[in-house]
């Protein structure tokens, strides 16, 4: 089972996102030389404010390899340029549903807490059955996944894929609003609604 790293922040005064572009290029290859390493997006969030977000092995490596990385001029001049208010979150994914996962553009976010009582394993099955009905197969969807929050487990987090920001709408259209689609009516019906906090993002890098 591999970990996501989730590390939101906002560009430095006098930093520009072309400066962040070609810093996060540079560091780029230094992070595909390390065995942890398995994928990274660099996100826009909107408002200023941005995310990496990175695949690794585990989290043990990656706390390991950043802490070699962050010696490098690469990284110090990356890290120059951005402005953080909180440390980075470590992710377990739970389940994921994929198509290719090669051209991410653009995802949806939700952070979520299950209501009273429902297992991690029901909802793990009514996740399948609403992606397999609703996701595959439709224009630009990639993958969908169920995240765990490593220090706080109850929160959870769901995340769609796409080639685009518009393909991540529409694939999340497709639950409609109310009355929702039948296929997506058990997962939702798992899912604490006062604690649903919904983003849709676009690939920067």
């Amino acid at each position: 089972m591999h970990t996501i790293e989730w590390a939101p922040f906002s560009l430095a005064p006098n930093a520009t996102e072309a400066q962040l572009l070609a810093a996060s290029a540079a560091i780029q290859p230094l992070l595909q030389a390390q065995p942890a390493y398995q994928s990274r997006q660099l996100l826009k969030l909107g408002a200023g404010r941005y995310a990496d977000m990175l695949h690794w092995r585990s989290q043990h490596e990656a706390q390991e390899t950043l802490a070699a990385l962050l010696d490098t001029d690469a990284f110090r001049h990356y890290f120059a340029l951005m402005q953080t208010d909180a440390a980075p979150i470590w992710i377990e994914p739970l389940f994921t549903h994929a198509h290719t996962a090669k051209s991410i553009q653009g995802l949806e976010f939700s952070l979520f807490r299950l209501r009273p009582g429902i297992s991690e394993t029901s909802l793990m099955h009514a996740a399948q059955h609403m992606a397999a009905s609703l996701y595959q197969g439709q224009p630009g969807f990639e993958a969908h996944m169920i995240m765990r929050n490593e220090t706080d487990p109850t929160l959870l987090a769901d995340v769609v894929l796409a080639d685009s920001a518009q393909h991540a709408r529409a694939l999340c259209g497709r639950w409609g609003q109310g009355p929702f689609h039948p296929d997506c009516q058990d997962y939702l019906d798992m899912i604490d609604p006062t604690t649903v906090q919904l983003a849709f993002w676009s690939r920067v890098e």
